[in-house]
């Protein structure tokens, strides 16, 4: 990122607690010039709502994976958007949720793997990636997503971090207050493949394939399956009548999807 004199199309704007007249004034020059607010991704609040005035800032994000893929091209970036596009459906059938946030937090859980081909590095590269940019939900839930129990040592990645990088990891696992956007990427990452939508035993044997089993797989498994019956209760239905072709995608034959 790199600060410039003048307003131009496609440049961020950091908004902080407009006033009423900076809100107009975005209000007017955002129908002239494509501007992308930023902000604490943990308040989607009314600021960026009237900013945006009933513009969709779904553009904002996608870009933002379009342009990770292309430093690092590969399976994952179909996987966030349809881990997204779960998020945002299940969410919108919760109260209190936000399906806009949830899908935005959903759509970068993954965006560490911008930084290449890695293991558990990815968690920390999205950390920062997002910290940099002010998105503090979206950077805890670039962690938390793969530690729906909160011990680092049910990891079933390597850790292919500095010792450094690894404490710091460990005591934010520990100490990070979980919300359910935070559970519900969680559930929504065992959801999805880079080809759709799909159930969660499926996704199960596609990721214990790749990593192999490890002393907490089946507890980290059973994890998932409290937050589907956690999602199911706050949703009123199934999941997967949620979940658009989730049964033709499951039992498409396919190849293990390395992401």
């Amino acid at each position: 990122i790199c600060q410039i004199d003048k307003l131009e199309e496609g440049c961020w704007v950091n908004v902080v607690s407009p006033t009423e007249e900076e809100i107009q004034y975005f209000r007017k020059i955002f129908q002239e010039i494509r501007l992308f607010p930023i902000g604490n991704i943990s308040d989607i609040d009314e600021e960026w709502r009237k900013i945006n005035e009933g513009q969709s800032c779904y553009h904002y994000w996608k870009r933002a994976i379009r342009e990770a893929y292309k430093s690092n091209p590969g399976g994952w970036a179909e996987h966030s958007r349809y881990v997204a596009q779960a998020c945002e459906n299940i969410a919108s059938h919760c109260k209190g949720l936000s399906g806009e946030k949830a899908y935005v937090l959903g759509l970068l859980h993954d965006i560490g793997r911008h930084a290449g081909v890695s293991s558990e590095k990815h968690l920390i590269d999205g950390y920062r990636y997002c910290s940099a940019r002010g998105w503090n939900k979206a950077a805890q839930i670039c962690i938390s997503h793969a530690f729906m129990i909160q011990d680092i040592n049910t990891s079933i990645g390597t850790f292919d971090v500095s010792e450094e990088d690894y404490l710091f990891m460990k005591n934010f696992v520990a100490n990070a207050v979980y919300d359910d956007y935070d559970r519900l990427v969680q559930l929504c990452d065992s959801l999805a493949l880079p080809t759709g939508f799909c159930l969660l035993e499926k996704r199960f044997v596609d990721v214990t394939i790749r990593y192999g089993v490890h002393p907490f797989t089946v507890d980290r498994w059973k994890k998932i399956l409290q937050l589907k019956a956690f999602f199911e209760k706050k949703t009123g239905c199934s999941i997967y009548d949620l979940l658009p072709g989730v049964v033709e995608n499951s039992f498409r034959q396919e190849e293990s999807h390395a992401l």
